[in-house]
């Protein structure tokens, strides 16, 4: 304990630099401990994605909506123009479905979903997610047209 106390002082006081010990201890700029960031940094977003999903436009109809649920998706992707996406889970659809004036447009039960490069570490994905602050995101991969299509949700 002493040599640490010593080691300190000698780091802040005569170089003018934090010691290692402050370091290790204090959260990195995510604000997690650095164990916890190493640890996230090791993994890509990709290890977490759900592939139970489907994508539909804000104007589908709801008989549409019906049988789109027949694939038993986990989560439905409201898809707006210009990267306003929604996300809403399959049983809070189905509850918002027995409304008769459903609409996927007006849903409120839908949250926002942000996009996520498909080779971010998951701290990446965490520290984007806390600063927009959602708690959902997508990956997105390239069609033959160059256009961006979801290929996956986390949450």
């Amino acid at each position: 304990m002493l040599i640490i106390v010593v080691a300190n002082i000698t780091s802040s006081e005569i170089f003018k630099t934090r010691s290692v010990f402050h370091n290790t201890l204090e959260p990195g700029q995510s604000g997690f401990s650095p164990e916890l960031s190493r640890f996230l940094s090791r993994f890509g977003v990709s290890t977490i994605v759900n592939y139970k999903f489907i994508t539909l436009a804000p104007e589908t109809e709801k008989d549409t909506v019906i049988k789109s649920l027949q694939t038993n998706p986990e989560w439905i992707v409201i898809d707006y123009e210009g990267h306003n996406d929604a996300i809403i889970s399959r049983s809070a659809l189905e509850l918002a479905l027995d409304n008769p004036e459903f609409t996927l447009e007006k849903l409120e039960a839908a949250t926002a979903i942000m996009p996520i490069s498909r080779h971010a570490t998951l701290l990446e994905a965490l520290e984007i997610l806390s600063e927009k602050k959602a708690n959902y995101g997508y990956i997105h991969i390239p069609d033959q047209n160059g256009n961006q299509v979801i290929s996956g949700v986390f949450s």
